[in-house]
């Protein structure tokens, strides 16, 4: 069912990152466990509290959603009322699967509209009072202009809530994905992959709580799924949007704005600067989910992104040539790595220590038994919504 209002065109990229893996593969491995509903909507409902989103901003307003997924988070924001919901992705068994769901639950008196679409392809005149886009921009090929595109949907006054991520939070996955890649044989199918790994990554799953995806949908999703682009962060995000919208809410929390509400206006605003160096001062609070440190300066953590982003591109060097140099450079980095670290978590950094100690310069036939390291995760996706500021001028 498409929208009279979306003209859609062909990709305007050779490689679209999610929807042509998903679509060869015959998937869409973002479900959620929603056999307790009321949980599902509990975990919902505390995002948009970090978020600043109480129902009442979402009741009677226009909704548009880019990659729903499963529809699982949908069905939340559909009990909320809105008037109006838009459903956009260009994986057709994605949007089949949100229409079954919706239809299952009937939350709210409302009738949803699904088009199939890439982003990029995706044009309206109208615009709406919310607009999501959840994991979907990270990995893509622009994924400024992504955001730029969708942000521009937004009423002035309203809210975009997007999914952001950096190297620093996923890399102890990335990690995952260099030991993935000394553990699978060459030419394997997708299927042959998730069950040589699953054993692997299971136990590690184990000890994570809150998971709420399959873990063959996790090893699809995190470990499998072949990365064209790059980590899109909060501080990018701030960059692209501003001085147009105004961040305003994140989940984990970290915007704290101490000031005496009178001494904010004209130009000390700044409500996209603060937010950056809060950014900065954070970041490593990203490298493991489970902790949470004091602030850092923002040029010790900028030098762990650094690095950080380093061992992402070697790791996407060695899923390509399976050498023993190329895996020895991302020990090394690694230990670079773990040497900051030690600075602010030294359980961390016993990790790290472990994963390098255990994997070494050479490729294993058969994954190590970790302990430390199988129950240490990033803090991978982080939430920011920003406000369209009333006088902006932002087309695209």
């Amino acid at each position: 069912m498409t929208s009279s209002a979306a003209v859609n065109r062909e990709g305007a990229y050779p490689v679209r990152p999610y929807v042509d893996f998903y679509r060869q593969e015959e998937i869409s491995p973002v479900a959620q466990d929603i056999s307790d509903l009321d949980r599902h909507f509990q975990r919902r409902q505390a995002l948009y509290r970090h978020l600043g989103i109480s129902p009442g901003l979402v009741a009677g307003k226009s909704i548009i959603e880019f990659g729903p997924g499963s529809g699982h988070n949908a069905l939340y924001t559909t009990s909320l009322n809105p008037f109006r919901y838009v459903l956009v992705d260009g994986n057709p068994l994605a949007l089949e699967r949100s229409h079954a769901l919706l239809d299952q639950y009937k939350v709210g008196d409302l009738p949803h509209q699904f088009v199939q679409s890439q982003i990029e392809d995706f044009y309206t005149d109208e615009r709406f009072d919310m607009v999501l886009c959840e994991g979907v921009l990270s990995w893509q090929i622009d994924p400024v202009g992504l955001l730029r595109k969708v942000a521009a949907l937004t009423k002035p006054g309203g809210l975009v809530v997007i999914t952001c991520m950096d190297n620093v939070g996923f890399f102890a996955e990335c990690l995952r994905r260099v030991l993935a890649t000394t553990i699978l044989k060459p030419g394997g199918t997708t299927a042959q992959d998730v069950a040589t790994l699953l054993p692997v990554f299971g136990p590690q799953l184990d000890t994570l709580p809150g998971m709420s995806r399959s873990y063959e949908d996790w090893i699809l999703d995190n470990i499998i799924f072949p990365y064209h682009g790059r980590a899109f962060s909060i501080g990018a995000a701030i960059e692209a949007l501003d001085p147009d919208f105004d961040a305003f809410g994140t989940s984990p929390q970290f915007l704290v704005d101490d000031r005496w509400y009178k001494n904010i206006h004209g130009s000390d605003l700044q409500y996209n600067q603060r937010a950056m160096s809060l950014y900065r001062q954070s970041l490593h609070n990203h490298m493991n989910g489970r902790l949470n440190f004091s602030p850092r300066s923002e040029e010790s953590n900028l030098k762990l992104l650094f690095d950080c982003d380093a061992v992402f591109e070697l790791e996407e060097l060695f899923r390509e040539n399976r050498s023993k140099e190329t895996l020895s450079e991302i020990m090394e980095r690694s230990t670079e790595i773990r040497d900051q670290v030690r600075t602010f978590s030294p359980s961390t950094a016993a990790a790290l220590d472990e994963f390098i100690d255990l994997i070494g310069a050479e490729p294993k036939a058969q994954s190590p038994d970790f302990k430390r390291f199988g129950e240490w995760f990033g803090q991978g996706q982080q939430y920011l919504s920003f406000i369209r500021t009333s006088g902006s001028t932002f087309t695209k």
